[in-house]
């Protein structure tokens, strides 16, 4: 029961984060070093990519606890790692692609 708990706690607070990036466009929740090469044409799509990312992460997160909770298995542990890489696939790309380089 802890780690659904956690889980979706966790997961949802992050999805919660990658929401407010990604609508809301609210860059100054990403440390400053990530995007200060961002040129202001760009943010729009640079928070759009790194809200995203972080939604996913925080999906696969709130799957892995649920899935592991009802199946009483570790097979949720798929979708975090999927959300996982998905979601590091979309902040190297999108920071190699706005910010010219990864910090």
């Amino acid at each position: 029961m802890f780690d659904l708990l956690l889980n979706v706690l966790l997961g949802s607070i992050i999805c919660i984060l990658g929401l407010l990036i990604w609508l809301k466009q609210k860059i100054t929740l990403i440390h400053k070093y990530h995007y200060k090469n961002v040129k202001e044409k760009d943010k729009k799509a640079y928070t759009r990519l790194m809200g995203i990312a972080m939604f996913l992460m925080g999906l696969g997160c709130v799957l892995n606890g649920v899935i592991n909770f009802y199946t009483r298995s570790q097979s949720g542990r798929l979708y975090f790692s999927l959300g996982f890489l998905a979601g590091m696939v979309l902040v190297f790309y999108a920071q190699f692609k706005y910010n010219q380089d990864l910090f």
